[in-house]
């Protein structure tokens, strides 16, 4: 089974159009990545890679049943090959 990274942006942060920009470009040179905003789609093998701050409480709340990459806040959004290359 191959491992799948998800981004995952809340319902209420999906909407608003700097969330989504920045992982559309995130799924565009990432191999093997898809934007969410549920998380029931993750599998126990799979990574997920928050985005915002909401994003982080609910995968928290969640009790964080998937493998965490790290949170993204305003000093990482820049860096995408440090993200592709920790992926």
């Amino acid at each position: 089974m191959k491992k799948k990274l998800y981004v995952y942006i809340d319902p209420i942060n999906i909407k608003f159009p700097g969330f989504s920009i920045i992982a559309n470009r995130m799924v565009r040179y990432i191999p093997n990545c898809e934007i969410i905003d549920n998380l029931s789609k993750c599998n126990k093998s799979d990574w997920i890679l928050p985005m915002g701050i909401v994003a982080g409480l609910n995968l928290l709340k969640e009790g964080g049943h998937c493998n965490t990459i790290f949170l993204v806040d305003a000093l990482t959004l820049g860096f995408k090959s440090t993200i592709k290359f920790s992926w």
